[in-house]
């Protein structure tokens, strides 16, 4: 029910004999939007040109012949929840007070040192990449039902302390 780690690292698998070599990984992130992308350039069938699409074929990515990042950002949202990860960098702003969560993923995989406080350019420079990245979303269509605190590395049942900081859950 949140945007740490978590909730949005997962596993994704392609198998191909004749184009993906067989154990070979990907380190860098993709998303399912880059799922279309991909089975139409490996199906040799081109993507509509009246709308924009927001996935990448991902074979170029996978063989080597392109070496950057398929994306310059990885966006998500549940109500006025956002996230943004952009290279190694991670930035997750929860309401109701816009509360800043940055981490350095490339050092801190399990999200544990939050640096809102110690990196104002990286806070400022994703900030801004949430903004003009998701300007043109749409509205949530309904408002939540539910709305919740979301303690990160807590179960329902541990107790809290002074340093927990929440996330809010939309649904």
């Amino acid at each position: 029910m949140t945007f740490f780690e978590g909730g949005t690292h997962v596993p994704f698998f392609m198998r191909w004999p004749d184009r993906i070599e067989a154990g070979s990984e990907y380190e860098r992130p993709v998303t399912h939007i880059d799922i279309f992308s991909t089975a139409a350039a490996a199906a040799n069938v081109a993507v509509p040109a009246d709308r924009e699409i927001d996935g990448v074929d991902l074979l170029p990515y996978l063989n080597g012949t392109i070496t950057d990042d398929p994306h310059e950002a990885i966006f998500w949202r549940t109500g006025t929840y956002r996230t943004v990860r952009s290279g190694d960098w991670k930035l997750q702003l929860s309401d109701p007070d816009e509360t800043a969560f940055l981490y350095n993923l490339a050092v801190d995989p399990t999200e544990q040192h939050n640096l809102a406080a110690s990196e104002p350019e990286q806070l400022d420079r994703l900030k801004q990449l949430i903004e003009t990245g998701t300007s043109d979303w749409a509205a949530p269509l309904r408002p939540p039902l539910v709305t919740g605190p979301q303690y990160p590395d807590k179960h329902l049942n541990e107790p809290l302390d002074e340093s927990d900081v929440p996330v809010y859950w939309y649904n």
